[in-house]
């Protein structure tokens, strides 16, 4: 349990949950340019010189840590060795455990690799403390982030806590980290930041510092964050910063009004979330013309750019920026009105991180850095500042990093001589996405005798497809397989299910809730439409109180958080969140003690691991951190509870159970990426869990070797499988080098 001084607001659960998912993960692949252009840079600051740009004409690196980004000087690649030195580096980045896939904690991992002896990101204060926002946005304790040398952010930055205070911007930032961390900002390697920002301050200006509008906005976000009441946020401060306004709704980074160098939308995303944790209502004037600036800053490609114009791009660190702003007030970025056709800014944003690595890539920039995904994560996650309650103490990457391994290992030990687990395909079916969430190939789920999870489902496809929610679930299985879902055993599994469909009233099969969000994540992973009937079938079944019960009439029973969870997954993946709001209500209303989630609440009821799992996953799928503030209890989240259920062999052991099976462990891998269906397909080629053993298994199973880390929770992730993003590398290097010289949910019923 983590001591903090940000007091939750859980008592108003989700007053506005608008939060989405992403229709389609869409990610491109490496870009390769060979020049990197100027870019706006958010997370340090800069010398002001007149007109709003130092003499050089460039924001600088290093005299801020304030988030808020200016240009950055060109620069040239001078040989085709550094492209292919770039590439050995971006496909070696990546960890050979993958863990969490999703992307804020892909993003995290990449992060982690770049994490430097000292505990720091580039021995720089400002992206360092980016680095512990994103790391307690995602549930994880950012001291327990150690390097090599075990030496963890917050280590660097009480090293460094001189040069983070020296003005107050950067003493602000500090103070938001530190509150987000759980530490104590009057007491911090000796300091009372408390005290020495209120020094800053100017009473008959309202001002902190030169009153520059990061400066400004985050003096108000970390006193908000520190909730001390021998420092309040001064009524000075908040009206200083609505005077800085411009006449066109934004803010500029000077902090003053209708300056020559313009708005921006960085400067006015921070304010925006300044005056909202002041109290400003999201209605309030200054607020709604801020946001019809940012309006008419989107692009085309429903991103954001650091200043529209001639040339103008969206970047990620924008996007991110602008999200944090739109939750902030209550607004769903995946609305029609934040929308520009399918794009969203979540899809634009996620368009920028490389598939290779997890790390984010700057417009016209060669590879990512360190310097700009460290800014994206909070976006990622939709959390404003600022924020605190955020994570078991202890919890760190490498420690979540080894418990869905752990549960496949435990289930590769149960597997069937025939590939299956308990001789069923549903709990197959779970594996196979399970081992896929985690970043294996699971086409390698084999035993010693030769058989597969592909193989089992191959032979068994007619049991499989017997109704429309087992051919969906068999569909998904096979699409994280990278397979055609057309052409699987002979079999049209698209042809089979649509013989399901009801076109009158756009069901599936009976159109029970699995049945029917299935089919719609089957068709989403296999690239077919979905009939809009059918989404309007779903959305049609859920009840007053925001619920899903598992049947095909919403009044026929009460709701359920499975049935509820799959149901937000289905309609996430085709872009429709407008149940999202009462369906997140009502299972804050179903959140245990524990912070855990029980089937349904009610005398007795407890919480289980696989009601943790998918509701894990579809806050994921709406882009909530299963570890933020409002879904934390008494110090636990859903992330807290679900880990206390599995055993030191790996397996999870339902509540009232003698101990850990394959049916209940089969549904959590997925659960513990926070990967939500319809499913993760990015694993690389061949990586398996560790080799087999068959000595002994006697040709009705496996025998693991033992894995690479014996103590679950802790220390670096096993190393599995292959090394073929560094044989690559080496091959790509060699290469230029040479041309430069020459439903099963526990499904229809409850637990």
């Amino acid at each position: 349990m983590v001591a903090v001084l940000h007091v939750s607001n859980r008592a108003s659960p989700v007053a506005d949950p608008w939060v989405l998912l992403e229709p389609s993960r869409e990610r491109v692949g490496l870009q390769v340019h060979l020049s990197w252009t100027p870019r706006p840079r958010r997370g340090e600051g800069f010398a002001l010189a007149v007109g709003g740009r130092s003499p050089s004409g460039v924001r600088g690196r290093s005299s801020s840590t304030i988030r808020g980004r200016a240009p950055r000087p060109q620069r040239r690649a001078t040989s085709v060795i550094l492209l292919a030195i770039c590439l050995l580096g971006a496909l070696v980045a990546a960890p050979a455990a993958l863990a969490q896939n999703d992307p804020a904690s892909w993003a995290l991992r990449y992060l982690a690799v770049h994490q430097a002896a000292d505990g720091s990101l580039d021995a720089s204060v400002g992206e360092t403390e980016d680095f512990v926002l994103g790391l307690a946005a995602a549930g994880y304790d950012p001291d327990a982030q150690r390097s090599a040398a075990n030496h963890s952010p917050l280590d660097f930055l009480a090293a460094h806590v001189s040069a983070a205070t020296a003005d107050a911007g950067k003493a602000s930032k500090l103070i938001v980290a530190l509150v987000a961390s759980g530490r104590d900002p009057r007491a911090f390697a000796g300091h009372d930041l408390l005290t020495t920002l209120d020094a800053t301050y100017d009473p008959a200006t309202g001002r902190y510092g030169g009153g520059a509008t990061f400066t400004q906005s985050l003096a108000i976000l970390a006193l908000v964050g520190a909730a001390v009441p021998a420092f309040p946020v001064p009524t000075a401060a908040t009206d200083a910063l609505r005077a800085a306004q411009d006449s066109d709704g934004s803010w500029n980074y000077l902090g003053t009004k209708d300056a020559s160098a313009g708005g921006d939308t960085n400067s006015t995303a921070i304010a925006i979330q300044a005056l909202v944790a002041s109290g400003s209502a999201p209605t309030a004037p200054a607020l709604s013309s801020a946001l019809a600036y940012l309006h008419l800053q989107q692009q085309p490609d429903a991103g954001f750019p650091y200043q529209a114009g001639v040339g103008a791009t969206s970047d990620p660190d924008s996007d991110a920026l602008v999200i944090e702003a739109l939750r902030s007030v209550g607004q769903d970025p995946s609305s029609s009105s934040w929308t520009k056709g399918p794009a969203t800014p979540w899809s634009n944003l996620l368009g920028f991180q490389d598939t290779a690595s997890g790390g984010f890539r700057y417009p016209g920039n060669l590879a990512p850095d360190a310097f700009t995904t460290s800014q994206v994560p909070q976006g990622l996650l939709a959390q404003p500042l600022p924020f605190g309650d955020t994570f078991a103490m202890g919890r760190n990457l490498a420690s979540d990093g080894t418990r869905a391994p752990a549960a496949l290992r435990y289930l590769r030990g149960l597997q069937h001589a025939d590939g299956s687990l308990d001789g069923s395909p549903g709990e197959t079916e779970d594996f196979v996405l399970g081992a896929a969430a985690a970043g294996y190939d699971p086409s390698t789920l084999t035993t010693c005798s030769g058989g597969s999870a592909y193989g089992y489902l191959s032979a068994n496809v007619s049991g499989a497809t017997a109704d429309a929610g087992k051919t969906a679930k068999l569909i998904l299985a096979v699409a994280v397989g990278r397979r055609s879902a057309q052409s699987f055993a002979g079999t049209d599994l698209i042809g089979r299910l649509n013989s399901f469909y009801d076109p009158t009233n756009g069901a599936y099969g009976g159109g029970a809730t699995f049945s029917q969000s299935l089919a719609i994540l089957a068709l989403r992973a296999a690239g077919q439409p979905v009939p809009s009937a059918a989404i309007a079938e779903l959305k049609g079944l859920q009840r007053t109180d925001g619920s899903w019960n598992y049947l095909a009439q919403p009044d026929a029973g009460a709701g359920d958080t499975n049935s509820t969870a799959v149901a937000l997954m289905a309609l996430a993946a085709v872009g429709d969140t407008g149940p999202a709001a009462t369906a997140l209500t009502y299972l804050h209303g179903q959140q245990q003690s524990d912070g855990g989630f029980p089937y349904q609440t009610g005398p007795g009821a407890l919480s289980d691991p696989d009601s943790d799992a998918l509701v894990s996953a579809a806050m994921t799928a709406l882009h909530i951190s299963p570890a933020a503030p409002a879904w934390t209890v008494a110090g636990h989240t859903v992330l807290d509870n679900l880990a206390t259920f599995q055993a030191s062999n790996g397996g999870f052991t339902y509540p009232g159970s003698a101990g850990p099976d394959a049916f209940t462990t089969s549904q959590v891998p997925s659960g513990l990426e926070r990967m939500p269906l319809p499913g993760f397909t990015d694993w690389p080629a061949g990586r398996a869990l560790p080799k087999l053993s068959c000595a002994g298994a006697g040709g009705t199973g496996v025998t693991l070797t033992p894995p690479p880390t014996s103590t679950l929770g802790a220390g670096v992730p096993p190393t599995e499988g292959p090394t073929w993003p560094l044989e690559l590398a080496l091959i790509v290097l060699a290469g230029v080098v040479a041309v430069v010289t020459g439903a099963r949910r526990r499904w229809a019923r409850p637990r």
